[in-house]
């Protein structure tokens, strides 16, 4: 007699996007830093999108982590930069680049409880800039 086992493979969850302000969007047209998000998993990548109505678009993206609840809550803004800012400037609408997150853990870090992106740069040379981040797990 044989026995049949089933494993199940799991990708992970659904991709989280960044949300900027109250009451949260998901794409932001400005310069400006995210609401925090929990971490929930030491395997993560991240992700942006940049896209202009017409024109070069130019974003860039540095992501920030904490352990600290305060600082996540926005009552203190202990924010530390966490691995190399996410740099997009083309011709080309939309256009997307990003990293993996145990990268930048193996430069000596554990998982962060915490994170957000910052919005340091975006713009059009025409017209229509707009940024949207994602985080995979």
């Amino acid at each position: 007699m044989s026995s049949v086992n089933t494993v199940k493979v799991q990708s992970g969850e659904q991709p989280k996007y960044a949300t900027f302000g109250s009451p949260p969007v998901t794409t932001t047209t400005t310069t400006q830093a995210s609401n925090a998000w929990a971490r929930t998993s030491p395997w993560a990548t991240f992700q942006v999108i940049a896209t202009a109505v017409s024109g070069t678009i130019s974003a860039t993206v540095q992501m920030q982590v904490t352990n600290e609840d305060a600082t996540a809550n926005g009552t203190n803004a202990n924010w530390i930069n966490y691995g190399a800012a996410i740099t997009i400037t083309t011709a080309v609408s939309p256009a997307t680049a990003g990293f993996p997150a145990v990268a930048a853990d193996m430069a000596g870090a554990a998982p962060w409880r915490y994170m957000r992106a910052n919005v340091t740069t975006l713009t059009a040379s025409v017209s229509g800039p707009s940024c949207q981040i994602l985080m995979g797990t």
